[in-house]
Formats: structure tokens, sequence, C-alpha cells
């Protein structure tokens, strides 16, 4: 089975081992290139998540605070 595979990719009785490996390596580089281009976006990304976390964060005490001075209310009155 694995000679059925690897029959279309043998050159002259034997496989391309040297060009995968010099793609490989293209394609390594092309993945480092890529991750230098995303390292500064990821970062701010991570920021914004940072932001919107604490903003959920000071909504939800908001809604705990409002919720606590609505039940106050309620006793109060009754």
């Amino acid at each position: 089975m694995a000679d059925r595979k690897l029959r279309p990719h043998f050159k002259d009785g034997k496989l391309p081992i040297t060009a995968w490996r010099k793609e490989r390596e293209q394609l390594e580089q092309e993945y480092k290139d890529i991750q230098t281009e995303l390292l500064p976006l990821h970062a701010d990304a991570k920021k914004l998540w940072a932001i919107h976390y604490n903003i959920y964060e000071v909504q939800h005490e908001q809604e705990r605070q409002n919720a606590a001075t609505r039940q106050k209310k309620q006793e109060i009155e009754h």
C-alpha cells in the first residue's frame, strides 16, 4: 500500500527527499515570517481581551450592586 501511495512521487526510481527537505525549509521560513508579522497583532488582541474582560467585570459588579439596592428598597417598602 505504501508503494502504491508513494509511487507517483518517485523520480527516476527514487523519492525526491532533497526537494522535500528544501520545500520544508522554505515552508518553515514562511511560517516564521508569518509568525513575526502576527506577534504584534496577537499582543494587541490580548490587550483588547483584557479590556473586554475588565469591562465585563465592572458591568457584572454594577448589576450586583443594583440588585442589592433594589432588594433593600423592597425590604424598606414592605
